[in-house]
């Protein structure tokens, strides 16, 4: 089937040429000031062994900006962990320095606006220190921010933990055809370039998980991490 003019004019404009990545361009916090977040964990304690020159670190932008608490009224400068999804169940991606187990084992847990647990999942998967994936099969309401936590236990009450923020949008309505008709490293591109981290984030890792010799995933996938400054997270293995 051909494409109508229209949507070809739209494609045209919106894609470039070599598909390569394009630098993140976050999305504008909201008014009154982002929640705030912990991108990296601190350094190992209690039973867990040393980690070494990395933490456990989210993989999502983090920055300093004005930030509010929840349930709270005053408003601050800090760090803000907080990124946007079109997904109504994403999916997250931390570096964990372990190997995963029944003994050190992770849990990623999501709570909503009114610090209500909606969702907790015991991660023993990961036979080695990489990039793991989370999904969420709790749906998501649109607008609506949810703060996520991702911690490592070594023992029961001490854990290593990240912690951050993702809020749903609504993809606007001129970039449905173009996402439609655009392969899977464009469609990154374009969910970077409009600032839908998590989406673009869920392409190129599950493309690099899946094709760990591919040169231009690979590219793709190192330019996406430098423009967030996790580029030193590029070369570790995204695992199964």
């Amino acid at each position: 089937m051909k494409l109508s003019w229209a949507i070809a004019l739209v494609l045209a404009v919106a894609l470039p040429a070599n598909a390569q990545a394009q630098a993140y361009r976050p999305p504008a916090f909201p008014p009154n000031g982002s929640p705030s977040g912990q991108g990296t964990s601190g350094a190992s304690r209690g039973e867990c062994p040393p980690i070494g020159q990395q933490a456990i670190t989210a993989l999502v932008p983090t920055g300093a900006h004005a930030i509010r608490e929840p349930f709270l009224d005053d408003i601050g400068v800090g760090q803000v962990v907080w990124a946007t999804t079109t997904r109504e169940t994403p999916t997250l991606w931390f570096y964990t320095p372990y190997e995963l187990s029944e003994e050190i084992f992770a849990e990623f847990s999501v709570l909503d606006s009114e610090g209500n647990l909606i969702y907790r999942l015991p991660i023993t998967y990961g036979d080695r220190p990489g990039i793991v994936a989370v999904h969420l099969d709790q749906s998501l309401q649109v607008g609506e921010d949810y703060k996520w936590v991702f911690s490592i236990y070594c023992t029961a009450d001490d854990p290593l933990y990240v912690f951050g923020w993702i809020q749903q949008t609504t993809l606007p309505l001129e970039l449905e055809p173009v996402i439609a008709n655009a392969s899977p490293l464009q469609q990154a591109t374009i969910y970077a370039e409009h600032g839908f981290w998590h989406d673009a984030l869920t392409i190129l890792a599950t493309a690099r998980r899946d094709r760990p010799s591919d040169s231009a995933i690979a590219q793709q996938w190192h330019a996406l991490l430098e423009s967030v400054e996790l580029e030193h997270l590029s070369d570790v293995p995204v695992l199964p």
